[in-house]
């Protein structure tokens, strides 16, 4: 399962183009949008910080 992770990003990408598409700009379905972002947001901060050089002080 470890190799499908990269495959969420663009999924939720899709879903939240797709409830765009179909409810239009309002309140709730911009709720459910950010919602549906959140998860590539995360995914890609958590791949930018294991990948980023530690530095030490």
């Amino acid at each position: 399962m470890r190799n499908w992770t990269w495959l969420c990003p663009y999924i939720m990408i899709g879903l939240a183009t797709g409830v765009l598409a179909l409810f239009g700009l309002t309140l709730w379905s911009s709720f459910l949008i950010a919602l549906l972002l959140v998860c590539p947001a995360v995914m890609l901060w958590g791949a930018w910080q294991i990948r980023r050089p530690h530095r030490k002080f």
